[in-house]
């Protein structure tokens, strides 16, 4: 349907649709930030969140300018928003689709100021009351750009075993424990929020096992976002021993798998594991005998679906021939290929393809290499491209990527949204050999 050019709030024209910037021409898509702010006069921002309740709404004005979006406080760093906004770095602007989550940017340069005076001036016009404190010496002073908070919803999605819809961006929870993937984390506070803004910033799957600690990540994952999000998938793993930190034994005696699933179950507190891997195939014992586990557990209803770690084709070929399964999780990354044919039989079979140590890029890592040229072009970080390259790879790839810190889990998810060009994947895959 196409709709009439019509004047919006001042500033804005909607052209079918998409809205522009009348000033700059640029986009501003109904949906995002831009596209809200442009076409609302009067914006509504929340500057509590999860952390400190639902937060307080706050109308306020905004413009956007080259399709950034800009805000100010009619009294400046006097503004209880404003003071709560830099004080945690973001806001939320209320939106009849939901709340848009967005980082706060200071801005100080005076030709972005000029510009951003300018929008205000011709968006509020017919505003007498307000106009000339939005543009005076304590707002323009006190300026804000709202950058988009990174979204796992941008990497698109996969169905996983054919009804469990995951955003293809995941989060992986082996760095959450301590030192060697042994005990408690040093900071578990630190630890439980970084699980919280995985799934504020709309991360779907979170992988985890019961080694990792051993037990510590399970356990976490319990505190940090029990009772689960309906759309949240739990993808854990049994099959390893931890004799110590640092220390990793294959152990896939049938009774131990079940035992140590049944642990899971018990540290995850759900009656159902939406997806347990078989962390290593134990060459001691049949593969049937270890996978005749899992399908018990299917059969009584504690398992929903199964995956393999670590196999190669013939294994899963074998295994597929034995049991249902939707996933195989196996070292992949852009320094690292020999995985290749199980992900190109993955992608013909419709299986998930999780690559673990998705960050690992080997010689690539030189700012002065491909990776880092093509991420300076974009203005973005070498492991923001190294998993942008990952999504692009295949429409079965799901990357979970790990952290500790809440600033790398937002820089990785920004990589959601990256769009690398045939050149740029032809210079990595040279680079790569």
């Amino acid at each position: 349907m196409v709709v009439e050019p019509v004047e919006v709030s001042g500033a804005v024209e909607r052209r079918g649709r998409e809205m522009r910037d009348v000033a700059t021409g640029a986009s501003t898509a109904p949906g995002t930030l831009a596209g809200h702010v442009g076409a609302t006069e009067t914006i509504e921002v929340r500057t509590g969140g999860p952390a400190g309740g639902p937060g307080r709404v706050t109308p306020i004005w905004g413009v956007v300018v080259d399709g950034r979006v800009y805000v100010r406080s009619s009294h400046g760093a006097a503004g209880r928003w404003y003071e709560r906004a830099r004080r945690r770095g973001e806001l939320s602007v209320v939106t009849p689709g939901g709340d848009l989550s967005a980082q706060v940017v200071p801005v100080t340069d005076d030709a972005t100021l000029d510009a951003v005076d300018s929008a205000y001036r011709r968006k509020y016009d017919d505003w007498p009351q307000y106009l000339p404190a939005l543009v005076a010496a304590p707002a323009r002073g006190n300026t804000l750009e709202l950058v988009p908070a990174p979204d796992a919803a941008a990497s698109g999605t996969f169905l996983l075993g054919g009804d469990l819809e995951v955003r293809r961006l995941g989060y992986g929870t082996m760095q959450l424990t301590g030192p060697g993937v042994w005990g408690p984390p040093e900071d578990r506070d630190q630890a439980v929020a970084v699980l919280r803004r995985a799934v504020e910033l709309g991360v779907t799957l979170i992988d985890t096992a019961d080694s990792y600690g051993p037990d510590v990540a399970e356990e976490l994952v319990r505190e940090a976002l029990a009772p689960y999000p309906e759309d949240l998938v739990i993808a854990t793993k049994v099959g390893f021993a931890r004799p110590g930190p640092g220390r990793w034994a294959v152990d896939g005696r049938p009774e131990r798998l079940r035992e140590r699933a049944e642990g899971s179950l018990r540290r995850l507190g759900v009656e159902r594991i939406d997806l347990l891997q078989l962390h290593r195939v134990d060459p001691r014992y049949p593969l049937e005998d270890q996978l005749g586990v899992l399908e018990d557990l299917q059969r009584e209803g504690k398992v929903r679906h199964v995956g393999l770690s670590e196999v190669g084709v013939g294994t899963l070929e074998a295994a597929l021939g034995a049991i249902r399964v939707v996933s195989v999780q196996n070292r992949y990354n852009l320094g690292d290929r020999e995985a290749e044919d199980v992900l190109r039989f993955a992608e013909a079979r419709g299986l998930a393809f999780v690559p673990w140590f998705p960050l690992g890029t080997g010689g690539l890592t030189a700012r002065s290499g491909a990776l880092g040229r093509v991420a300076d072009a974009l203005g973005a970080e070498p492991a923001q491209v190294a998993l942008a390259w990952l999504l692009q790879r295949s429409p079965v790839m799901l990357p979970i990527p790990g952290t500790s810190s809440v600033t790398h889990l937002e820089s990785n998810l920004g990589s959601a949204s990256l769009e690398l060009d045939e050149d740029a994947l032809d210079a990595l895959d040279a680079a790569a050999g």
